[in-house]
């Protein structure tokens, strides 16, 4: 059996995001699913999950920021852009993105992109803001 697995940003609406995904797979002639994270189809089956999640606005880059939480960068880096504001330095209109870079150039190895820090070991898999990605994962792959 073949699984097609689809991993899409919110982004500013999940709604919008799922939709559009289930748009493209309907015009490819596929079954599309009723909502994310349910299989639709036979061969293949079909799976979308939106990032972070179905019902929150968001990207990949919030599910790694979430899970650095506990770093001792982080504090650093909110104090950074709260110092930016506070100088009337306009802030980068994706956040989350910058929120990264931040957070990246605080390793020692710094100016990696997110999939090079992933690789790195820099996101810490084992916490649980990847819980949803891994299940999505197990679920295509049976």
């Amino acid at each position: 059996m073949v699984s097609l697995g689809i991993v899409r940003d919110a982004d500013l609406n999940s709604v919008s995001a799922f939709q559009s995904v289930c748009d493209a797979l309907q015009a490819a002639g596929l079954t599309a699913p009723i909502r994310p994270l349910l299989t639709a189809g036979q061969n293949p089956r079909v799976t979308i999950m939106i990032l972070p999640t179905e019902d929150i606005m968001g990207m990949l880059e919030d599910v790694c920021l979430k899970s650095v939480t506990e770093d001792p960068a982080v504090p650093c880096i909110e104090q950074y852009f709260q110092c930016l504001q506070d100088h009337t330095v306009p802030l980068p209109k994706n956040m989350s993105k910058a929120k990264v870079q931040a957070f990246l150039a605080s390793r020692e190895e710094a100016g990696k992109r997110l999939g090079e820090a992933a690789h790195a070991g820099y996101w810490p898999f084992g916490n649980n803001a990847f819980g949803p990605m891994k299940d999505f994962l197990q679920e295509i792959s049976l």
